[in-house]
């Protein structure tokens, strides 16, 4: 009787064993499991990173292009104000001949007049 109760007690010691075996083997397995998951979602957070920084770059660059594009319009609106103002003084300037040729021609006529005059 003493022998099949130590026999029974090895079988148990000996089934814990095994299992206490088997769940040392699953966490190894589960920790792996684990570390190649960690593994794969660092790598995710690095290109969703990168991608972010890409994209942050490109907001950049296209914000120095648009201060770029504002800056030459203001430019030309200078330059337009500028053109038109020169624009004006010559359309003034261009009066001012007319009226001068005008009077000129007058004068001249008057002057052609006045010698016909004289001649006769």
């Amino acid at each position: 009787k003493e022998t099949e109760e130590l026999k029974s007690s090895l079988h148990d010691a000996t089934c814990r064993a095994s299992v206490a075996e088997i769940e040392v083997v699953n966490e190894k397995d589960r920790r792996e499991l684990l570390s190649g998951r960690v593994s794969v979602l660092q790598t995710e957070n690095e290109d969703l990173k990168n991608k972010l920084q890409q994209f942050s770059d490109s907001i950049i660059a296209k914000e120095e292009y648009t201060l770029t594009l504002e800056s030459q319009c203001e430019k030309w609106r200078e330059t337009e104000e500028k053109l038109h103002h020169q624009l004006k003084k010559y359309e003034e300037s261009e009066q001012l001949l007319k009226k001068s040729h005008e009077n000129t021609v007058m004068e001249l006529r008057s002057w052609i007049e006045g010698h016909k005059k004289v001649e006769k």
